[in-house]
């Protein structure tokens, strides 16, 4: 008795047409290719941090245990960087194309942040 192994059915004209057109449709799509990261240190673990810039866009996260921040922000431009938790402290930071690094100090009793 011979045994014949079933043939693996091959995609039809019609499903790699519609593959294709997936394909081209997805490339064509708009991309925002402005997304950046804002990250650096605080002299405060634990802080919130919060971004908001002028282009509407606003993220927020907590500081890692030794300062650590990173943020993502979808549009370039100018941003403030607030701690609020820690007397409304904040700086003006720019979003850019690339990465873009801010390392602050809280400075006590006059809420301000001092870049590094």
């Amino acid at each position: 008795m011979r045994v014949i192994a079933p043939r693996a059915k091959r995609p039809g004209l019609w499903a790699s047409f519609i593959g294709f057109a997936s394909l081209l449709a997805l490339l064509a799509s708009p991309v925002d290719a402005h997304a950046a990261q804002i990250y650096g240190k605080v002299n405060k673990g634990g802080a919130l941090i919060r971004v908001t810039c002028k282009s509407g866009d606003s993220a927020e996260t907590r500081a890692d245990g030794e300062g650590s921040y990173q943020v993502f922000i979808a549009k370039t431009g100018p941003c403030t960087l607030s701690l609020p938790e820690q007397g409304g402290a904040q700086a003006t930071v720019y979003s850019y194309d690339q990465p873009a690094r801010y390392d602050f100090d809280v400075i006590q009793g006059n809420p301000q942040l001092k870049g590094r």
